[in-house]
């Protein structure tokens, strides 16, 4: 059972994988992904999944950001 506090429900992984929306497959690579592959991948590479999580989180937390500050002309 998935608590409705955390928003809706993920879909199946293995059915939907296809219709998924971006905002589906953020949930799955930055929520879930990230635990149900810790024990399935060898450790080297689940680290190295997780550094590429937490980077694209830096990374888009920086592009939502820099949208909110107003743009300077060099002119």
């Amino acid at each position: 059972m998935f608590p409705a506090a955390f928003g809706r429900a993920p879909r199946n992984f293995y059915l939907h994988c296809h219709e998924f929306s971006g905002e589906e497959w953020k949930q799955q690579a930055t929520l879930f992904l990230p635990v149900y592959l810790h024990n399935e991948l060898p450790g080297i590479h689940s680290n190295a999944f997780c550094n590429l999580v937490e980077t694209i989180g830096k990374s888009l937390a920086r592009i939502f950001l820099d949208v909110d500050r107003p743009l300077l002309c060099l002119s």
